[in-house]
């Protein structure tokens, strides 16, 4: 984990693409990073999305539409980073946190190869054009066996991102 100093609160991660004009920025709410002593940069392992209120139905959360956008935004942007400090720990996968008070849900958006090239403007046919998103169930840190999943799940994060 990477602490947040007063200086330095929220990252700000702002992508572009070579063949497109289009910028995609977003701040995120903290996260897990890695220091890469090799290339001297500070690699986003998982960015943490934290809302204060959620919406529920059949006594579960629910993630709203605006909130997975958001979170889709957050990845495009960690994804496109042209920031040389702060880059994402891999170019194909990002890993985002969503938490509430008791409730947390872990994504993982995967970016197929040329992604950023074909998604704007394509047939949701064209190989390629697809964000692929992966979901945990709820985690209700109230409850021990949700505890443990949750601790199994960053160890597991953290285990990826030091194979990378």
């Amino acid at each position: 984990m990477q602490p947040r100093s007063k200086n330095n609160s929220v990252h700000s991660f702002v992508g572009s693409t070579t063949n497109v004009e289009r910028t995609t920025s977003a701040a995120d709410d903290g996260g897990i990073q890695m220091w890469d002593t090799t290339r001297g940069v500070f690699r986003q392992v998982a960015l943490l999305e934290a809302k204060r209120t959620l919406e529920f139905a059949d006594g579960e959360p629910r993630v709203s539409d605006e909130v997975l956008a958001h979170m889709v935004g957050q990845a495009l942007a960690l994804h496109r980073s042209n920031n040389p400090l702060y880059v994402a720990a891999s170019p194909e996968r990002t890993i985002t946190i969503l938490a509430n008070a008791y409730f947390i849900k872990f994504y993982t958006f995967e970016f197929p190869q040329g992604y950023d090239a074909n998604y704007e403007g394509q047939s949701m046919t064209t190989p390629g054009c697809h964000l692929h998103v992966y979901s945990s169930t709820w985690l209700n840190i109230q409850r021990a066996d949700h505890r443990r999943r949750f601790v199994a799940h960053l160890s597991a994060i953290i285990a990826w991102a030091n194979s990378l």
